[in-house]
């Protein structure tokens, strides 16, 4: 497994225009069998944000889409993957629906579609997380992110 990160302790606001890119550079060439993420992000309303990662042009799969049913606050070191257990980041809830409150782990959780498409793919180069804000004027913070990927 390898295991490759943004430089921790980021904060990275989200801009006024409502899309941050960020990338997360991996310096050695394997073909994936596997990915797991692991997001740390801080935003008011956590619902309002629409997730993607992006690999060498090839492929793209949603992390989260935009919405959801529970007020959420914040993404502190959750981990995704396609065998994650507590369904997906869109229908996340904190321990009351009507109360904002920060995911964590465990559980882990689920991209909205899966890594798979990633497989074989080389593992080298730079994974983009697209992290979009429906409602900017509010703001959030990206603070790191992991790209953790099993190889054969």
């Amino acid at each position: 497994e390898m295991i490759c990160s943004t430089s921790p302790g980021l904060d990275l606001p989200i801009p006024s225009n409502g899309l941050l890119k960020a990338a997360v550079k991996c310096p050695l060439c394997f073909p994936v069998e596997n990915l797991r993420i692991r997001l740390s992000l801080l935003h008011d309303r956590s619902i309002d944000l629409a997730i993607t990662v992006s690999h060498l042009d090839v492929a793209s799969v949603a992390l989260k889409a935009a919405g959801g049913r529970c007020l959420v606050s914040d993404y502190i070191n959750v981990p995704l993957s396609d065998d994650g257990t507590g369904g997906t980041l869109f229908q996340a809830c904190g321990p009351s629906p009507n109360v904002t409150s920060p995911i964590t782990s465990p559980p882990n959780f689920r991209p909205e579609n899966s890594f798979q498409i990633f497989k074989g793919v080389s593992s080298c180069g730079s994974w983009i997380l697209f992290i979009e804000d429906i409602f900017p004027e509010i703001g959030g913070t990206f603070q790191e992110a992991h790209v953790e990927v099993e190889y054969y």
